[in-house]
């Protein structure tokens, strides 16, 4: 998974500058970017489970990403999902996701709102059976405080990719909200739909939840659970930490 969910903390607020705020857990990206002379590493597990009847399981380590600051609105990002043990009827296959090297923009910052433009181009360095070309995602993410202690938070998101030689595009919204519950505790729900374009194909409808924890001003732990709103798409868990650097 390419994106993932803004949570905990809020990323609006300047004070925050010298804590990290991560991106990870989640589908949906958060509008914070990363302060010039600084990087994130955030890293995941995340172990899947499928909906369709057959008696598959999927493990996939380290979701990787790089996010470096290089101006105050803006940030790049390197990404992996690394490898995937598919096991199937007691069967097992390995592969290696695409790397992904990909941005965000603070196209808006406000004390209650922010607006940020994220894109992404995934390289044909993997094994998997999307690999081979060049992917491109873009997305418009946005946050809106509610309250002291509530954020909604939510992207347009808009991924292609090639199957069977055909290039496909897909539209993924997502609509949550996170909660503050102590200083270094938080907690999110979200909804997400993943649905392709010019196609008759049966739309993908996700929901999530988790929670962050902030061990120390630069690492954050997390776990998340992902179910199926459609019996199709694969339920999952999933756990991990960011650090800032």
């Amino acid at each position: 998974m390419l994106c993932s969910a803004y949570v905990g903390l809020n990323g609006a607020t300047p004070s925050l500058a010298e804590t990290v705020i991560a991106d990870r857990p989640g589908f949906s990206t958060g509008t914070y970017t990363v302060e010039p002379g600084h990087f994130n590493v955030e890293l995941g597990y995340e172990a899947s489970f499928s909906n369709s009847g057959a008696s598959r399981t999927t493990h996939t380590a380290p979701l990787t990403d790089v996010r470096v600051g290089v101006v105050p609105e803006m940030e790049i990002d390197l990404m992996w999902s690394g490898w995937s043990i598919d096991r199937v009827a007691g069967n097992s296959s390995t592969s290696t996701s695409d790397m992904a090297i990909g941005g965000k923009y603070r196209l808006v910052s406000q004390p209650q709102y922010n607006i940020t433009a994220l894109g992404a181009l995934s390289l044909p360095t993997g094994s998997t059976a999307s690999s081979g070309e060049m992917n491109p995602t873009v997305a418009l993410i946005w946050d809106y405080v509610l309250s002291d202690s509530v954020t909604a938070f939510g992207m347009a998101q808009i991924a292609s990719s090639v199957e069977s030689a055909d290039r496909h595009y897909n539209f993924q919204p997502a609509v949550g909200l996170s909660f503050d519950l102590t200083d270094k505790l938080g907690t999110f729900v979200e909804f997400y739909s993943d649905k392709q374009l010019m196609s008759h194909t049966q739309r993908s409808d996700m929901m999530d939840t988790g929670i962050t924890y902030l061990l120390t001003d630069s690492t954050q732990l997390d776990f998340s659970v992902g179910l199926s709103l459609d019996n199709r798409s694969d339920d999952f868990v999933g756990a991990g930490i960011a650090m800032r650097f």
